[in-house]
């Protein structure tokens, strides 16, 4: 079960409406990351964090007139994939169509399994940092049902082949592998 911290804002100096108060449910983790942005615990960074995140549009308005902050970094990163795929291969280039069909036929089932290629695909991800490709291939883990133990094995084998430059992007890691295995 998720934690979820509920803020309560007078909106008059961040954002323009009608309401008296616009009131967040935020997962704890989610929260924290968006305060290491700014300046840390203090109420100026909550508001700074929440206004941040509703100019990214992250903000939908419910029935009841309040505003909920609740997408999941999971949702949202499956989100902006999707619509980025769809605007890139819309564009019909050619070179770029045949490597994304050339990416999704990589990690089809073969000599090696589709969870096997995943998860060189997760350790190959991490010593290159990128932390894109790293939600993609924890993603593609969990649905192959990996555990969390098998994830911190390869966790550990990508540190010791990209050395301790890969430790910031393991916590990136391991905070979305919790949020998958969170539901």
């Amino acid at each position: 079960m998720a934690l979820f911290l509920k803020l309560s804002v007078c909106p008059s100096s961040f954002y323009k409406c009608s309401l008296k108060k616009l009131c967040f449910n935020l997962p704890i983790r989610s929260y924290y990351t968006s305060l290491k942005i700014f300046s840390g615990l203090k109420q100026a960074g909550a508001v700074i964090a929440i206004k941040s995140l509703l100019l990214k549009g992250y903000c939908r308005r419910s029935t009841k007139k309040n505003c909920y902050l609740n997408m999941s970094q999971v949702q949202e990163f499956n989100d902006y994939r999707a619509k980025m795929n769809e605007v890139i291969l819309g564009k019909q280039n050619k070179v770029i169509n045949r490597l994304f069909n050339l990416d999704t036929n990589t990690y089809a089932e073969g000599a090696l399994s589709v969870k096997t290629k995943e998860m060189l695909g997760l350790v190959a991800s991490m010593v290159l940092r990128c932390d894109d490709c790293i939600k993609y291939h924890l993603l593609k883990c969990h649905e192959q049902g990996l555990t969390t133990e098998e994830v911190y094995e390869i966790f550990a084998v990508a540190n010791i082949v990209g050395g301790t430059i890969v430790i910031p992007h393991t916590r990136r890691g391991a905070e979305f592998w919790e949020e998958l295995v969170a539901g």
